[in-house]
């Protein structure tokens, strides 16, 4: 929001200087209103679509975070064109209706500190351009249009480096979360816990019975998921309990199944059971002596093993049927597993669950994996995942909506690689500093490509609507008219991150670095990339221009709308003949 509060005043500040001295307050409202409301309308369109496309975020924290920024960002355009604007205009009243005297021009200097000089506003001459502007249009854009191609050769390498870097992307070495410095005393007490920790895996369920599925509420932790029936589940027959029985076995010595140590497998403890029972002189379930059963047997006698091994966890059953069965596995993956580790280990279960569901009988063919372990590193992905999808959404809107503001194919391009520049510097730059794209930094990416797009829009959309001959002079309008708002949010943004370096947590520091880079960046690639792009090759007059053909289509809608009203004009005289002689 400070960068629109920047446009709405220099908007009004530029307006009042192009107008003649004196100018009311309705005459210079309605030049910068118009210019400021498109200006900002642009960026907050991109900025608000950017932060809802990160909302497909599975972390709720972050999915809600980027829904209520996307709302925001909404709310503060409404509020600058209106409490804004409205301040801006009775001020500037205020100050066109101050005493003459300098000392009434110096207590007003707290509305406008360039009221308090030496000569009273109506001896003073037309107002001049502040300093920051003289220096965009002077030595600035004389630096920008002299080096054009020397800043373009350098941002093409450096952007070279950073798709080079990005490339070779490497997966977090952990899917571990780290929250505190390495040199904080709970940080070290995990290290030490994990490293003396004897466990060196985890444990992998395969669940029949169920069905994969979340039916809580994504936006509330509290508010847990029901457990959910697989209709279908009935391990009843002969065959079912027969194939149960060799999965397990499968599982734990086939050479072509995941690595895995078998650790519980539900039914073959029932078949030992059995076989127990019947050698010691007890058989159980209707005399059966071991797996299979009748299939009208089969649930009553899983209700008796349950009755004599009640700290049995593997089986869950609901009047008086087998409802839930869960074989566990040993796998070699731990809470510090890298990430590749993770990722193979769920590639093999994967295909092991697949291939045993095609051959498995009817009623048993449900079966999937879970593991804790497995959750970290799926939202790790997810997170990665969406991060890609919010940086293509963000780039996608940048195009549509600077083509639809510039009607320019070439200026929208330039816009669109400026904004895509940003983002590959960022993500190169932290990368290079040793970072791992993971949780934590996925949600940080998530979260800020909205703030990528905004400085490149405003010098985009001031650089089409400068009314001047040649690309130098637009380049120098826009570097002027909007050189001075941008620099100062850039400012401002950057110095909210520079504040988060003092944090303990992780997040907060890394979250204040990349919005750090992505200002840095964001205003050094609009001005020394994307101005030197237009001053380079930019358009001018009708250039690669939309204009001429949206002009023509509306006067063919103009001139189509003309001809039938005037053919309803011509028979209107014989409906009047029709209706006298009726």
């Amino acid at each position: 929001g400070v960068d629109d509060l920047f446009v709405v005043v220099d908007k009004w500040s530029q307006a009042a200087r192009s107008l003649p001295p004196g100018s009311d307050v309705p005459t210079i409202a309605a030049v910068a209103g118009p210019d400021a409301a498109l200006t900002m309308l642009l960026t907050s369109l991109t900025t608000a679509a950017a932060f809802f496309a990160t909302a497909v975020v599975p972390v709720a924290p972050v999915r809600v975070f980027a829904i209520f920024m996307g709302f925001m960002v909404l709310a503060d355009y409404l509020l600058c064109l209106t409490v804004t604007f409205s301040a801006v205009c009775l001020q500037h009243r205020w100050l066109q209706r101050a005493p003459s005297s300098r000392r009434a021009r110096c207590l007003l200097s707290l509305l406008d500190f360039s009221r308090c000089s030496s000569r009273p506003p109506q001896e003073a001459a037309a107002p001049r351009a502040r300093v920051l502007e003289r220096l965009m249009s002077g030595p600035m854009h004389t630096a920008v249009h002299r080096g054009r191609f020397v800043l373009l050769a350098l941002f093409f390498a450096a952007l070279g480096l950073c798709v080079w870097q990005v490339a070779n992307i490497s997966p977090p070495s952990s899917t571990a979360v780290q929250l505190l410095p390495e040199s904080h005393v709970v940080e070290r007490y995990e290290t030490w816990k994990q490293d003396f920790a004897e466990e060196d895996s985890s444990e992998m369920f395969v669940v029949w019975g169920l069905t994969p599925g979340d039916t809580g509420d994504h936006n509330n932790p509290e508010l847990v998921t029901d457990l959910l029936a697989d209709l279908d589940w009935d391990p009843s027959s002969r065959e079912a309990q027969r194939w149960l029985l060799d999965f397990c076995n499968a599982t734990a010595s086939d050479p072509a199944a995941p690595r895995a140590t078998d650790i519980g497998c539900p039914l073959r403890d029932m078949d030992d059971w059995l076989v127990d029972s019947a050698a010691a002189g007890q058989p159980r379930c209707g005399g059966a002596s071991r797996l299979p059963v009748p299939p009208d047997a089969f649930h009553p006698c899983v209700e008796e093993y349950l009755s004599s091994n009640s700290w049995y966890m593997g089986m869950r059953t609901y009047r008086g049927r087998l409802v839930a069965l869960v074989a566990s596995y040993k796998v070699v993956i731990n809470f510090d597993s890298s990430y590749e580790q993770v990722r193979d280990t769920v590639d093999e279960w994967e295909g092991w669950m697949d291939t045993q569901n095609k051959g498995a009988p009817d009623g048993v063919r449900g079966g999937f994996f879970t593991s804790a372990r497995v959750h970290w590193w799926d939202t790790n992905r997810s997170m990665l995942l969406c991060a890609y999808y919010s940086i293509g959404a963000a780039l996608a809107v940048v195009f549509v909506v600077v083509l639809l503001a510039t009607l320019n194919p070439l200026t929208t391009v330039y816009a669109t690689v400026s904004v895509g520049t940003v983002l590959l510097l960022v993500i190169g730059t932290v990368l290079g500093m040793g970072w791992e794209l993971g949780f934590l930094e996925g949600i940080c990416f998530a979260i800020l490509i909205g703030l990528s797009c905004d400085f490149v829009l405003h010098m985009a959309h001031a650089y089409t609507s400068a009314d001047q001959p040649t690309r130098e002079l637009k380049s120098r309008d826009a570097l002027a008219r909007m050189g001075p708002p941008v620099f100062a949010a850039a400012m401002t943004t950057l110095s909210t991150g520079l504040v988060m370096f003092g944090c303990t947590f992780v997040f907060f520091f890394q979250f204040g670095t990349i919005l750090v880079l992505t200002m840095l960046y964001s205003i050094l690639t609009s001005l020394f990339f994307f101005l030197p792009l237009t001053n380079a090759a930019g358009p001018t007059g009708r250039c690669c221009s939309l204009a001429p053909l949206s002009t023509k289509w509306r006067a063919s809608g103009g001139a189509d709308k003309e001809a039938s009203t005037e053919q309803a004009r011509a028979a209107e005289p014989e409906t009047g003949q029709i209706r006298q002689s009726l």
